[in-house]
């Protein structure tokens, strides 16, 4: 087996291992914790769930925002190519996104849990209200 080396085969590898059926803590813990090292070191047990630039960067951001500068020295104008191809994948990952979402908010109620969700993207918060989820306005 090859070692995933970019985030995006890391978070497809994490959410294939949650498995079928509801999300538990401990899945969340053993499988998409990990991404996030960096951010437990910075905050501990803390609880932030944000869907903007400055929630909760992944470990592997730098190395992302690294190959993008790289692209663009490297080809000027014409890495509008990649970033446009790029753009459409992240974009269709979006629902997929609502739905993780939806299912930590879903624990949260079943643990009684107090959640305040903040939403930049318009979109999102759209998506959100429809199922009967609170957003703030961030």
């Amino acid at each position: 087996m090859s070692v995933p080396t970019t985030t995006s085969e890391r978070i497809e590898i994490a959410i294939a291992a949650l498995g079928p059926g509801p999300l538990t803590e401990d899945s969340l813990q053993r499988h998409v914790a990990p991404l996030f090292s960096r951010h437990k070191l910075a905050y501990g047990d803390r609880i932030y769930l944000a869907n903007h630039s400055l929630g909760r960067p992944l470990d592997g951001t730098e190395e992302d925002v690294r190959e993008g500068l790289a692209r663009w020295y490297a080809e000027l104008g014409d890495a509008w190519d990649r970033w446009g191809i790029e753009i459409d994948e992240a974009s269709s990952l979006d629902s997929t996104a609502i739905g993780a979402l939806l299912a930590a908010v879903e624990i949260a109620r079943e643990q009684d849990l107090d959640l305040e969700i903040r939403c930049l993207d318009r979109w999102a918060a759209a998506r959100l209200a429809e199922r009967g989820v609170q957003v703030t306005a961030a």
